[in-house]
């Protein structure tokens, strides 16, 4: 058949059609069953650019009848075709194999379409995104849907059952150039799709969807090493959904991780626009943090060995105005080798791990967000990303801060041993600071504390100076007070003696620590040059090799 008007072909060979009891008697048409076989059926819409090749049809018609522009089926079943439908103007290419279909109490008048009940078992589905070659694929589902009808602008479905499906997204090679990329591009196909949805005319009223024993595959291989992860037992509910201005969906999602983790997704949203209402908990427990190396090596250079992680995210958007936290637990994090990325920032994971591992070594950190979705410029991943990298910035500069947070001490009493001038013995005050260090230290036996010889050069050397002439001074009670200011500045000192002070400093130091505190020989560091700004000995962390 070949239409040349409206551009339309389609074509078959080797047709077998069986009808019994056919039965035509004005506009009245009827047949007790039917049956279509054809190795090949084509067809191509060429205003579309849509085409639909497909092979080994067998299609089954029982009890048919055409009455007054009224069709009406008891029973449709398509059994194991393969078809390829191509939609050249949407990018879009989807393969069916080996599907077997069933309709049951089908009536369709004009617009108007009720089913009673449909199953869709076992098909293998690909569905392939053209313009960048996303692939979704499906296989081993059995999809069963109650009482769909479409009537009056009202499009409604009783329940559905989703059963076993294995789903798989594979995203290939230069898809993304970056991670912010890729949720900029998601944020502008959700406003696109809200948008349809808003000014869609057609009432949607879609009832709970159970989801059974499902499998969920992601692979990514737009990276230095193939990412790839799987949730399995994927079980959960999703309540009715319908695209009125105020409707509300709860979701209720769980499943497994990889091999030992586990997920679980509850929640309301708005389907007609998640910006109006999302009210999101997603849980990850005890998920492997090796399976992130592909992520961590392109964005920051490093594999990951071992540990495990746990995410409490809670998202709230409110009218377009976003509320969110993420808790962020790692546990017992190891790093690998590094990996070459052109993509990577240059981060001093080493030492921030350290940093903000705690005894247990247990890394807990929170990553509160908020702003508008709305704003152009607005961008969750770009926000997060931001917030990790400042989080690691401030561990390395400014890590007494950090372990003040930690271990509830002032920054300030911690990150500098206080001396007044040519003082060098630990006293009472010193030991104050000290044992503070101390406790750090034990607990974090994979950092070390620098100790830099430091004196004042100015307030000493006139200290050395005084204190010289108060050795050996004669009688000078008759004596103006610039005439005694006089002679000390006639005393002479050595710059030796000024840093013998400022290295008994640190030797006593480590002295205390090590033999009193019983800190590692291994976490006490000394430099060998000398500062000469500052009595005080100012502590700088490094990590152990």
């Amino acid at each position: 058949f070949d239409e040349k008007k409206s551009n339309l072909n389609i074509n078959s060979k080797n047709l077998n059609l069986a009808v019994t009891n056919l039965k035509i008697d004005g506009n009245k048409i009827s047949l007790k069953n039917s049956s279509l076989k054809t190795p090949n059926l084509n067809f191509e819409d060429k205003n579309s650019k849509m085409k639909v090749e497909s092979t080994n049809i067998n299609l089954n018609l029982n009890d048919f009848l055409f009455n007054n522009e009224k069709i009406t089926v008891n029973e449709i079943k398509l059994s194991k075709p393969n078809i390829n439908f191509k939609d050249s103007i949407n990018k879009l290419d989807v393969k069916a194999k080996n599907l077997e279909l069933s309709i049951n109490k089908l009536s369709n008048k004009g617009s108007d379409i009720s089913i009673d009940y449909i199953r869709l078992l076992n098909p293998n589905l690909d569905f392939i995104n053209l313009e960048n070659n996303t692939k979704i694929a499906a296989k081993n589902l059995d999809l069963r849907i109650k009482k769909l009808s479409n009537q009056k602008n009202l499009f409604k479905i009783e329940k559905t059952d989703l059963n076993n499906p294995h789903i798989s997204i594979i995203l290939p090679k230069n898809i993304l150039t970056t991670t912010e990329e890729s949720i900029a591009q998601t944020t502008k196909n959700t406003k696109v799709d809200n948008n349809k949805a808003s000014t869609s005319k057609t009432k949607l009223n879609i009832g709970p969807v159970n989801i059974n024993n499902a499998i969920f595959d992601f692979e990514d291989k737009n990276l230095p090493i193939s990412f790839k992860t799987t949730v399995s037992k994927l079980n959960g509910k999703i309540s009715e959904i319908k695209n009125t201005k105020s409707s509300k969906t709860n979701l209720e999602l769980n499943g497994v991780v990889d091999k030992y983790g586990v997920a679980k997704i509850t929640g309301i949203v708005n389907p007609n626009n998640i910006k109006f209402l999302t009210d999101i908990n997603m849980k990850f427990q005890n998920i492997a943090m090796e399976n992130f190396t592909p992520y961590t090596g392109k964005f920051i250079g490093r594999e990951l060995k071992s540990g495990k992680l746990d995410l409490d995210l809670k998202y709230n958007i409110d009218k377009s105005n976003l509320d969110a936290k993420n808790n962020i637990v790692i546990t017992k994090l190891e790093l690998g080798d590094e990996v070459q990325s052109p993509d990577a920032v240059s981060l001093p994971l080493g030492i921030a791990i350290s940093l903000l591992e705690d005894s247990d070594g247990v890394i807990d950190i929170n990553l509160p967000i908020s702003g508008n979705v709305d704003d152009p410029q607005f961008s969750i991943g770009a926000i997060l990303w931001k917030a990790f990298v400042n989080l690691i910035t401030k561990a390395v500069t400014a890590p007494f801060s950090l372990l003040g947070a930690i271990f509830n001490f002032n920054e300030d009493e911690i990150k500098s041993v206080k001396f007044d001038s040519l003082e060098s013995e630990i006293t009472p005050i010193q030991k104050e600071t000290l044992d503070k260090i101390a406790q750090i230290l034990t607990a974090k036996q994979d950092i070390a504390i620098k100790l830099q010889a430091s004196y004042d050069k100015d307030k000493e050397t006139q200290a050395l100076k005084e204190k010289k002439y108060l050795a050996r001074k004669d009688d000078d009670r008759n004596l103006k007070k610039e005439q005694i200011d006089a002679l000390i500045s006639k005393e002479t000192i050595k710059i030796s003696e000024l840093e013998k002070v400022a290295k008994d400093r640190i030797l006593n130091i480590k002295e205390y620590l090590v033999k009193e505190k019983s800190i590692n020989k291994k976490q006490i560091i000394l430099i060998d040059e000398i500062l000469t700004s500052n009595s005080s000995i100012d502590l700088k962390i490094e990590q152990l090799k």
